[in-house]
């Protein structure tokens, strides 16, 4: 038996099939009373006040789909942008998120059967909780619903055609990867000529790829074009899952049952070859003693001295589970039911890792050609090295002569009992039965990511990482009301109370509810309307962040004020300083809070034809978001130079966060660290419509044909982030957001005796190009503007051999189609990776073998 998922955006939702498989076509039945999304009441009418968007376990086979990931991101609702596989150097690269509606991937709940999902342990960009998807087996699921607005209150490397800087849309800037590099200090920074010789000494690296290259007005040095493609852009990965489902009825009344998923995953990722540079507590410069001047090198370090591409590879393997053991069915010859269960979901991490440490990859630069540190010149260690020794290629010992492995074992779950009771005619009124339903629920879920130590303290080269652990207790109680007001008028009425306690301190509770309509004048047509609020608990990491590092380049405007008083602080020394922050989660933040609103109407005239159209409106109140750099920047130079008071609250907090050197130190005033936390301070706001359409046409001679479409677009979504920042419109703001404002998808399926064939195409609207996304001035800035659609198609041919085993053809994006081209994405891979996706052309054939069918 398969499950249900349920996926939606501020909640979402994944079923597993556990109802009845689909009958053949041109059958009459009597609809039963099913359990509809949305509600915890079962009832026979599948479209309701609340839009549910579904896709059935034959629409996933038929539509080229190869995991639940792809089935959810190729919905109109995905609009966001994602980090996934392709961004191999991000915190998840080993995961798969979602983004619906333009909002965080922690807006997404993710439900299988009505429970939730542990979140995946490790954290999205480093911040937040998210359930990773790739966690759900695709052969297990029945359905996938996906509604918007609240529903609170109830793997192999793959090389493509971008693997080398050759594709650079901007002929003038192909260039290869600076490999090795020697440079003097700026501005602008320009290379000193490393000579052929030297670059040839090193031509055998990255498949002898390393050529003596020049950059217009930079100058010359070693590079290699086909460096960008040692990265992998689709993750190493082998899975197993399995899936039982057990019941026993002692009598008509008393049903046991037990449910337990299980999945593991193996994934390896390469982020790309690791680098060295001379001092990087420096930017990157050193004073050479001979030159008499501030310098710096740059080495990439290539397969061949790590002894394989494989070397460093991100090896994680994931465990996940989910179990749930309970008793439903009736009270006596009542009409009540019953349904108590215990459920968990746990998921588990185990990465391995190696990386050079900061102390021996330095000790071993020192002895290779830098010489012994002679001192310091204002701050900058004094060096006199031996040129000709830096053009040496390392052999795979002394690469990992520097090298050793980080381990981290991470961890969540989440657990809960829960006991419902429904009552679908609690009394008769008029216009027909009143349903009752109720819900009493507690329990708890745990985080932990404890990072190795060592990496929080700074002593792996150039990384750092998240770290943090908690728990949380929970309880809830919950009502819903079906009242039919009117033969033709039904309201739905719903309302929970949800409280929660951190361990250690901190916590909140909250009332949520919502309120429907469904209005049919006539059989054929529906009217629907909803309004709900909705309550989300802080992130686990939000609260439970220990302290943990990251790099973020600033502008200081303290000491552009002071050292540069006058330039404009774009043009200023100091703007775009680099620097390693502290981050820690907070315990006191309040709970999320949302309201949504929506109305729509469909209309089926018969059981051929069937269309909706939906509006929906989402505004999130006291988001969580990490209190901005730059705002305590600017802050703590206004404190600093009178402009604010000093002894105010926002100067002491400001003060408290910032580290700069002493003004008596060799480089006096330069920004040290800077300490951040999470704050309930953001707002947003989204709204669209959705509409969907579906076509059948039997026809006696060519079968049947099944015609479908939904399309989705974004009206409205704005956002503020801090109080005294303007709001901002991320439809038209290309700067804070790249995401879709319109997604299509339609598809065309034949069925004929044993063959059935799908034609199922997806597009994509105008995303900014990579000029407009550089500055606030957006669309205004000189190149600025939109990169065209993307479209790509599937298509699959299914023979059923017989009732029980079939055959499936699938060809993904039959016609090998690129994203969009953009002239002014000069940086590898020449498109933006959090919004497409460059993979071509791809088969695959699947058997299916039903065993035991009936």
């Amino acid at each position: 038996m398969k499950r249900h998922l349920l996926v939606t955006a501020v909640c979402t939702a994944l079923t597993m099939p556990s109802l009845a498989m689909a009958q053949e076509q041109g059958e009459v039945t009597q609809l039963d009373k099913v359990t509809v999304t949305g509600s915890l009441i079962p009832r026979s009418q599948v479209e309701t006040a609340t839009p549910v968007f579904s896709i059935t376990a034959q629409d996933i086979q038929r539509r080229g789909f190869k995991d639940v990931y792809d089935v959810l991101r190729s919905q109109p609702m995905a609009t966001g942008s994602v980090q996934d596989g392709q961004f191999s150097g991000g915190f998840t690269a080993g995961a798969k998120s979602l983004s619906l509606l333009g909002l965080d991937p922690g807006f997404t709940l993710v439900l299988i059967d009505g429970r939730p999902m542990a979140d995946y342990p490790l954290l999205y960009n480093g911040q937040s909780n998210f359930v990773d998807l790739a966690s759900v087996p695709v052969g297990m699921v029945e359905r996938i619903d996906v509604a918007p607005g609240n529903q609170s209150s109830i793997y192999g490397y793959q090389r493509r055609d971008f693997d080398s800087t050759n594709d650079n849309p901007d002929p003038t800037l192909r260039y290869g990867s600076r490999i090795a590099l020697h440079n003097l200090a700026g501005p602008p920074a320009t290379y000193v000529d490393p000579g052929a010789d030297n670059c040839a000494a090193l031509g055998a690296l990255f498949n002898g790829s390393v050529q003596y290259d020049n950059r217009v007005n930079r100058g010359n040095f070693c590079s290699s074009r086909t460096e960008p493609g040692y990265a992998s852009i689709l993750n190493k990965e082998r899975s197993a899952s399995g899936y039982a489902n057990l019941s026993y009825a002692f009598n008509d009344n008393v049903e046991l049952y037990s449910t337990l998923l299980l999945n593991r995953t193996k994934v390896e990722v390469n982020g790309g070859p690791r680098f060295w540079q001379t001092s990087s507590d420096t930017g990157g410069l050193f004073y050479n003693q001979d030159s008499q001047q501030l310098e710096g090198y740059q080495r990439v370090f290539a397969p061949e001295e790590t002894g394989d591409n494989g070397f460093n590879n991100n090896r994680q393997t994931a465990d996940s589970y989910n179990i749930a053991l309970g008793l439903k069915g009736g009270l006596g010859a009542s009409n009540w039911t019953y349904d108590a269960y215990y459920a968990r979901s746990e998921y588990r991490i185990e990465s391995r890792q190696q990386w050079p440490l900061a102390d021996r990859i330095e000790d071993f630069f020192r002895e290779q050609f830098l010489g012994a540190p002679q001192g310091e010149y204002y701050g900058y260690p004094i060096y006199s090295p031996n040129d000709a020794n830096f053009y040496r290629a390392l052999t795979p010992a002394q690469y990992r002569s520097f090298n050793d492995e980080i381990r981290t074992k991470s961890r969540t779950w989440t657990q809960n009992v829960n006991l419902q009771l429904t009552n679908t005619e609690l009394f008769n009124m008029p216009a027909g039965a009143v349903g009752v339903a109720g819900v009493l629920q507690a329990g708890n879920q745990y985080w932990t990511n404890p990072t190795d130590p060592r990496v929080i303290a700074g002593d792996f080269y150039q990384l750092t990482g998240t770290q943090g652990s908690g728990k949380r207790e929970n309880w809830a109680a919950a009502f819903e009301m079906r009242v039919p007001i009117l033969s033709t008028l039904t309201a739905n009425l719903s309302g929970r109370y949800d409280d929660y306690k951190n361990q250690g301190g901190g916590g909140d509770s909250k009332f949520t509810y919502k309120a429907a309509l469904e209005f049919r004048p006539i059989d054929s047509l529906l009217f629907r309307g909803n309004y709900a609020t909705a309550f989300k608990a802080p992130d686990m990491a939000f609260s439970f962040a220990g302290d943990s590092g990251f790099f973020q380049g600033v502008n200081d405007y303290y000491r552009c004020a002071v050292e540069e008083p006058g330039v404009p602080i774009s043009d200023c020394t100091y703007a775009g300083t680099s620097i390693q922050g502290r981050r820690s989660g907070n315990a006191d933040l309040k709970s999320i809070t949302a309201k949504s609103w929506g109305a729509g109407v469909v209309w089926s005239p018969n059981a051929r034809f069937s269309v909706n159209a939906d509006y929906y409106n989402i505004k999130i109140d006291d988001k969580v978001s990490d209190l901005s750099t730059d705002a305590l920047l600017q802050n703590e130079s206004a404190c600093r130079l009178g402009a604010l008071d000093i002894n105010s609250p926002t100067c002491v907090d400001a003060l408290s966060r910032i580290d700069r050197t002493a003004t008596d130190a060799p480089v006096p005033n330069r920004l040290s660290n800077i300490r951040i936390n999470p704050v309930n301070i953001s707002n947003e706001e989204i709204s669209g419509m959705l509409t969907k359409a579906t076509y059948n046409l039997a026809t006696e001679t060519w079968g049947l044909f099944v015609f479908d479409a939904q399309y989705n677009l974004t009206l409205k979504h704005e956002s503020q982030q801090f109080p005294q920042d303007p709001v901002r419109d991320l439809l038209s703001e290309p700067f804070f957001s790249s995401e879709f404002r319109s997604i299509t998808n339609a598809s065309i399926t034949w069925q004929k005796d044993a063959w059935t064939t799908t034609l199922f195409g997806q597009r994509y609207g105008r995303t900014p190009n990579f000029t407009a996304g550089q500055s606030t001035d957006g669309y205004a800035a000189e190149g600025a503007r939109k990169v065209g659609p993307w479209t790509t198609f599937n298509a699959t041919l299914d023979y059923a051999i017989n009732d029980d085993i079939s055959l499936t053809a699938t060809v993904n994006n039959l016609t090998n189609e690129r994203p969009p081209r953009d002239r002014t994405y000069t940086d590898y891979p020449y498109y933006n990776i959090f919004n497409y996706t460059g993979y071509g052309r791809s088969y695959m054939l699947e058997l299916n073998w039903r065993f035991g069918a009936q």
